[in-house]
């Protein structure tokens, strides 16, 4: 799915509910955990039962918990990113000869240059309408390695074109016909030691940061979403607030800190990142461990299933 287009459902499904309101243009500033108080940037202060902090990595909920967890680093990896429509790949004889073999409407893809060791990781989104196309390589690799911002930085497809020198010119076609691109890199930041305290919950990259590997940032968060909607159902009332996250933070922490610290093991150059990161999870969590098929232990995991059982052990049924 293209993000945008779950972002434009989850906002549309939230604005359909009578007691729903945005404040558009106005962040998190700070968070009294105990008394379940927001202050936003602008000043205005907003009390509720419940405050889920999902202001993502770069966000100022977590101070409230673990402030020695709260500062992203960028880790020497950036990446571009735009998108093709399939229409557009069609219609070029360089582009398509090659991509069509590939079954591109279909599958995800990662191609990588062996000589200069760039990764170019193709999929498709809208049915297969757009192509998302996303490079990732060393900071060094390209001529404006330092971002002062990780996420809004100037781009065009002469900036992709210039990594990409030495590539096929299928696929330098490819990225002339990109659309909005996009200049990120790529931040590190230690996971949270809790995901609640007081009236707060941290979800999403907020509470566990994850590199862009295998969509599980995005899938995490989602994760987090239901597991949240499961405990804190129309059955319950304020005075449950905290058992509730209690519950939380035991059926979400081993997860997503394992998913956390396996996105990070990726090779870029041939360069090993992340390779102590086993020995970092076990000193959070003695008993974890890395999986060895990362897909498996994403996919075959029923969130809402493992809360719904575990609320139902909660209450004694």
């Amino acid at each position: 799915m293209y993000r945008i287009d779950a972002h434009q459902i989850l906002k549309d499904h939230a604005t359909g509910l009578p007691n729903v309101q945005l404040h558009l243009g106005d962040g998190a500033g700070c968070v009294d955990a105990a008394s379940g108080t927001l202050t936003l940037s602008s000043g205005a202060k907003h009390t509720g039962d419940l405050i889920i902090g999902a202001d993502g990595v770069h966000g100022r909920t977590l101070l409230a918990i673990d402030a020695s967890a709260a500062s992203p680093k960028p880790i020497g990896i950036n990446m571009y990113r735009f998108m093709v429509p399939r229409s557009a790949i069609e219609a070029s004889p360089s582009v398509s000869s090659v991509l069509s073999k590939l079954d591109f409407a279909n599958k995800h893809l990662s191609i990588v240059h062996l000589r200069k060791k760039h990764f170019l990781v193709l999929y498709p989104c809208r049915g297969g309408e757009l192509l998302n196309c996303a490079t990732f390589q060393e900071s060094s690799a390209e001529r404006k390695p330092f971002l002062e911002d990780a996420y809004h930085n100037p781009a065009s497809q002469d900036d992709v074109l210039d990594l990409f020198s030495d590539w096929p010119e299928p696929f330098l076609d490819l990225v002339r016909l990109g659309e909005d691109v996009k200049h990120w890199a790529i931040v590190g930041r230690d996971i949270a030691s809790s995901y609640v305290k007081g009236r707060l919950a941290l979800a999403g990259d907020m509470a566990h940061p994850t590199m862009p590997t295998h969509a599980a940032g995005a899938n995490m968060g989602i994760e987090d979403a239901a597991v949240l909607g499961v405990l804190f159902d129309k059955n319950m009332d304020a005075g449950m607030v905290e058992s509730r996250l209690k519950l939380y933070n035991e059926l979400r922490y081993e997860r997503t800190a394992t998913v956390k610290f396996a996105s990070e093991i990726v090779k870029v150059s041939w360069k090993e990142l992340g390779n102590t990161n086993e020995e970092i999870l076990r000193r959070k969590l003695p008993d974890a461990s890395l999986p060895k098929d990362m897909e498996a232990y994403l996919w075959s995991f029923d969130a809402v299933a493992e809360a719904e059982k575990a609320l139902k052990e909660a209450n004694g049924l």
